[in-house]
């Protein structure tokens, strides 16, 4: 964890790009939401409710006993003593811990009582012995360790050779919390049902939670406070796609994943096992650092830097931003053209400078700059062009890269990706097909 850092799990990299592929809208950029900094103090007065009763259940099928609450759906299902309301007797927010989810880790979740009815009737928590695909510490030899790294604090270094595309990590939460709560609870009511959803964990998960850093400057309280402080350091954005509030999750080790502009691993949610993956995007060799990027890299050098030092505290020192002069200004220079061909590429109006050739120096300026873990937005782009001057041919070409790095890095089921596979199975038949022939002139 790097000093004074908010980690990047703050991030939510939201990929708006990936959701309206089967338009012929332009198609936008990856946009990076400013670090979520801890949260204020919004309400004085709020009331505290009691652990769910038999008066108080929202289901018919609920019952209370010794501050625990079992109903059907929920028997697996651990709710702590202490519930918190919002102000004018708006939603009552409780912990609920299921124990033996993920092969044991468990997970704590602060939400309401109907929200926690719907997750609960969800395929994962269905299979107790289940691991939803999480390489946990019981079945799972991790290929790093735990290494002071100059300047940065703890980081995360490889222990033996990762190859590019492989799963380095994937980790199911210790800890969501509903944002409504967030944002309607006093400080005090939120710090309080965190310390408690924390001490329901399984021991060694909870273990793992305290052990993140605080911070050597940072003066704690209790132990509420402490819980408090450490979810607000590690938390980010965990949409779980089904309609509802979204969630703030912390989970244990990827926090300690340190900053570069060039990193050489990516990150994605899953909302369908609640897992957090982490995968190598080139080569990594024993003894080097692994490395995720807390922001839009495809900003300026001091753009970057500025993010960094104003929103984490530090300055950036990656190979990138600590060039010789010349080399920074070049690598600004490529970043600038980026930018203009994206406006190019994604204008699909008549008079759009768009060509397959462009959508070509696209690509080659993503790895000149590194970025390859997004190098499908690239190719997505690139298949796009060609198709729609009706070259299948190179169109399927890209659409193949696109939908191997999709998959690697993004996971599955994204849009973007059902777009590839579409092109792939009928090129003619795809939305994008000759779209640009009679822009350019052509019959």
């Amino acid at each position: 964890m790097l000093f004074l850092a908010i980690t990047p799990l703050l991030i939510a990299c939201v990929s708006a790009w990936e959701t309206e592929l089967h338009s012929t809208s332009p198609l936008p950029r990856d946009e990076c939401q400013v670090p979520l900094l801890p949260w204020t103090t919004t309400s004085p007065d709020l009331a505290v409710c009691p652990a769910v009763t038999e008066a108080t259940a929202h289901s018919s099928n609920q019952t209370a006993t010794d501050g625990k609450t079992f109903r059907s759906g929920l028997e697996s299902w651990v709710q702590g003593n202490t519930c918190h309301r919002l102000p004018n007797g708006g939603d009552r927010f409780c912990a609920y811990t299921h124990l033996s989810f993920s092969g044991g880790e468990g997970i704590s979740i602060i939400t309401t009582p109907e929200r926690i009815a719907q997750i609960s009737s969800w395929p994962i928590f269905e299979d107790e012995n289940d691991d939803n695909g999480v390489l946990n510490h019981a079945s799972f030899s991790p290929s790093y360790e735990d290494a002071e790294i100059p300047g940065k604090g703890i980081g995360l270094i490889a222990t033996r050779p990762i190859r590019a595309g492989l799963r380095v990590m994937a980790r199911t939460p210790a800890l969501m919390v509903d944002s409504r709560a967030l944002e309607g609870l006093d400080q005090v009511y939120v710090a309080e049902l965190m310390g408690g959803a924390v001490e329901q964990l399984p021991r060694e998960h909870r273990g793992r939670f305290l052990n993140l850093s605080t911070h050597d400057d940072v003066r704690l309280k209790g132990f509420n406070e402490r819980v408090h402080w450490i979810f607000s350091i590690n938390r980010f954005r965990t949409g779980l796609g089904d309609g509802g509030a979204g969630f703030h999750s912390a989970f244990t080790e990827v926090s300690r994943l340190n900053h570069d502009c060039r990193p050489n691993c990516v990150y994605y949610f899953d909302p369908n096992t609640l897992t957090h993956h982490v995968v190598a995007v080139s080569d990594i060799f024993p003894g080097e650092e692994l490395s995720v990027s807390y922001i839009d890299g495809f900003q300026p050098s001091t753009a970057r830097k500025e993010t960094l030092q104003n929103h984490w505290g530090f300055p950036c020192s990656c190979h990138r931003c600590t060039a010789e002069p010349h080399l920074v200004a070049e690598s600004d220079n490529r970043i600038a053209q980026i930018r203009q061909l994206w406006k190019e590429l994604d204008d699909y109006s008549s008079s759009s400078t768009a060509t397959p050739e462009k959508a070509e120096l696209l690509v080659l300026l993503y790895e000149m700059e590194g970025m390859l873990g997004r190098m499908q937005e690239a190719y997505y782009r690139a298949a796009m062009e060609w198709n729609g001057v009706g070259h299948a041919a190179k169109a399927m070409a890209y659409a193949r890269l696109c939908i191997d790095r999709g998959l690697a890095f993004k996971g599955p089921g994204k849009p973007f990706i059902e777009s590839m596979e579409m092109l792939l199975r009928e090129p003619e038949a795809h939305h994008s097909w000759r779209f640009r022939v009679g822009q350019m002139g052509s019959s």
